[in-house]
C-alpha cells in the first residue's frame, strides 16, 4: 500500500510522542525558566522575566553538529520551533541559532563560530572555512544597527554579541 506521512507543526506534541530526534544540524534545547518571583516575595510581571533565550542541549542531530549534550547554550529570541515536552518547554534550533555556550552568566559566555560578544571580551575561533577574527579582545568597535542579541549581566552590565560581517569598523 501507499505510505502516508504525517506532518506535525509547532506546539504541544500528541502524548503518544515521548521524544524528539534532531535531524541534521539541529539540536533539541530544555529551555531555561526564568524567576516568577524575586527573593523577596515580589511576583514579577512576564515582561520583566524576559530575558536572554537560555537552555541546555538535550538532544542532537545527526548531521554535523559541533555542541554538545548538556551544554548551556544562548540562542536567538525568535530561532527554532517551540515544543512542548515531558510537560517542559523545549525549543528546536539549527545550530547556527546558537549564539555562544555559557558556564553562569553572560560574562562566562563563549561565542560560537564568527559572533563577538560587544565590550571585546570574547571572540569566537572563526567559521568553519578558516577565517580568523577581523577584531581582537579588547577592540572599540562599530557594527550595524538591529543587529545582534542584547544581554544583561547580574550587575546590570550590558553586553551585544554579534556576527563578524556585523562589525563595520575598528575603532581607536
Amino acid at each position: 500500500g501507499r505510505r502516508q506521512n504525517v506532518i506535525l507543526a509547532a506546539s504541544a506534541l500528541p502524548p503518544q510522542y515521548s521524544t524528539v530526534k534532531p535531524v541534521g544540524d539541529r539540536i533539541v534545547v530544555k529551555v531555561e525558566k526564568k524567576a516568577q518571583v524575586t527573593s523577596g516575595g515580589v511576583f514579577l510581571a512576564q515582561t520583566t522575566t524576559e530575558g536572554p533565550s537560555t537552555g541546555e542541549i538535550v538532544s542532537l542531530g545527526t548531521g554535523e553538529v559541533t555542541l554538545s549534550l548538556g551544554d548551556k547554550v544562548l540562542y536567538s529570541k525568535f530561532a527554532g520551533t517551540e515544543v512542548e515536552l515531558g510537560g517542559s518547554t523545549h525549543v528546536i534550533l539549527k545550530q547556527d541559532d546558537c549564539v555562544g555556550t555559557m558556564a553562569g552568566d553572560v560574562s562566562s559566555l563563549k561565542p560560537l563560530d564568527d559572533r563577538i560578544l560587544i565590550k571585546v571580551i570574547a571572540v569566537g575561533p572563526g567559521k568553519k572555512d578558516g577565517d580568523s577574527q577581523l577584531v581582537s579582545v579588547g577592540s572599540t568597535v562599530l557594527y550595524k544597527q538591529f543587529s545582534g542579541v542584547e544581554l544583561e549581566d547580574e550587575d546590570k552590565q550590558q553586553y551585544i554579541v554579534v556576527k563578524q560581517a556585523d562589525v563595520l569598523a575598528s575603532l581607536s
